[in-house]
């Protein structure tokens, strides 16, 4: 994994590139299935921007391609990004010490929707102390290089409290 950062605050740019090697007893020697890069840029105080894609050889696309507004304690997410459910994100699924996503994350809920997919779509948070209300409309059947939405097809709406060690929390997709 490699990052380079320019020390500014803004405007500012800073990207990632990640090679993942591996082996198994079906090949010989190492295998390299997926490259992967992202840049995160910040315009403004308020506004930025997320660009990421992979390469797995047979296949490319997009990953989190969107644009970021903040202010506060409330954000606004346009393109195509991760929704977010519960505190999971994509640093919790492929850094962690176990090399298998979780398979909650992986079956198919409704048709062919999964939690662990990209959209397409607006995402909006606020944060009220412990309390964070995010509310998304969404089209989940992506195309691989696709960035904005055909078909607004999901609402999401979470609902977290943080009390103590514990977070309460409701979501629905």
């Amino acid at each position: 994994s490699a990052c380079c950062a320019h020390a500014q605050s803004t405007p500012s740019l800073t990207g990632v590139v990640e090679s993942y090697w591996m082996t198994s007893p079906n090949s010989q020697g190492l295998i390299q299935p997926l490259n992967w890069a992202e840049l995160k840029g910040r315009v403004t105080r308020n506004w930025s921007a997320t660009y990421s894609a992979y390469d797995a050889g047979s296949y490319s696309g997009l990953d989190e391609t969107y644009v970021r507004f903040e202010e506060g304690a409330y954000t606004v997410r346009a393109g195509r990004m991760r929704t977010s459910f519960g505190f999971s994100d994509w640093s919790d699924l492929f850094y962690g010490g176990i090399n298998h996503r979780p398979l909650v994350r992986e079956i198919g809920l409704v048709s062919r929707t999964r939690l662990d997919r990209d959209d397409s779509g607006l995402e909006a948070t606020a944060n009220f102390g412990p309390l964070q209300l995010q509310a998304a409309l969404i089209d989940t059947e992506l195309l691989r290089p696709q960035v904005s939405p055909n078909n607004l097809n999901r609402a999401v709406f979470t609902a977290q409290y943080g009390y103590g060690p514990f977070i309460v929390s409701f979501e629905e997709l």
